[in-house]
């Protein structure tokens, strides 16, 4: 995952990617860290099919109320700036991977 913190970037890249994954957490979240976990080996199985930025969501309040994130952890996939699935209950890595492999057929 790379991690962003300018919201410029990752305003360009929301806008300016046919689709693209954004995960949501705040580092003292327990779960986030499962999640990300989950995140990262399902990204190593996807065989760099798939990108996944991530971003603190302390550092841009303002894009978290503009995607309506509500909570935390939280992956979205976005298209052309709308954020159009997102996942939040992390169940399994088979889970996120499903999610992730989703996004990536809908984005050829």
């Amino acid at each position: 995952m790379k991690q962003m913190s300018d919201r410029n970037e990752l305003t360009d890249i929301i806008y300016f990617s046919s689709s693209v994954l954004v995960y949501f957490y705040t580092p003292l979240c327990g779960t986030c860290d499962l999640a990300r976990q989950f995140i990262e080996m399902a990204e190593t199985a996807a065989a760099d099919k798939v990108e996944v930025y991530e971003m603190d969501i302390n550092l841009m309040k303002q894009l978290v109320s503009d995607y309506k994130i509500e909570s935390v952890p939280c992956l979205v996939r976005f298209e052309g700036g709308e954020a159009v699935s997102r996942i939040q209950a992390f169940e399994s890595v088979t889970n996120v991977y499903n999610f992730l492999m989703n996004s990536y057929a809908r984005s050829e």
